[in-house]
């Protein structure tokens, strides 16, 4: 349980690098006569239009939700663990940390995926401007 803490930061921390994920430029003209600091900047402007103008309030419901099914999950197994080896009540907290984790860890990668939105709005976005996106990474 002393680990708990150390562990979130870190996930927290890990979810937070998957989010960057930024657009392949396909090397047409404009790519080829543009500066790469200048397409950087391009990236990074509809990158932060694609956050002003789409909302995505349902992720961090999702990841709360995903941490307590875990929970749930983890308290039911580990109480049947805690039966058979003769002490539920540890048992069945062990579980439910070890389900809550789990669920956590789980929820936090699935919350870095981008949003499908976002990425066809910085498409778009960059498309006006005449770059084209081949892909994310």
């Amino acid at each position: 349980m002393r680990l708990l803490p150390a562990l979130t930061l870190s996930l927290v921390f890990l979810q937070s690098c998957s989010t960057n994920q930024s657009p392949i430029l396909y090397p047409n003209h404009k790519l080829s006569v543009t500066p790469k600091l200048e397409s950087q900047e391009d990236i990074r402007i509809c990158k932060d239009l694609a956050e002003e103008y789409v909302r995505d309030p349902q992720r961090w419901k999702d990841v709360a939700q995903e941490t307590a099914v875990g929970g749930v999950a983890g308290a039911a197994a580990g109480a049947v663990a805690g039966t058979i080896f003769s002490n539920a009540g540890r048992g069945t907290a062990a579980g439910a940390a070890s389900g809550a984790v789990i669920g956590l860890i789980r929820s936090l990668i699935r919350a870095g995926e981008p949003n499908p939105t976002k990425q066809r709005f910085v498409e778009a976005c960059l498309t006006e401007r005449g770059y084209r996106v081949i892909g994310w990474e």
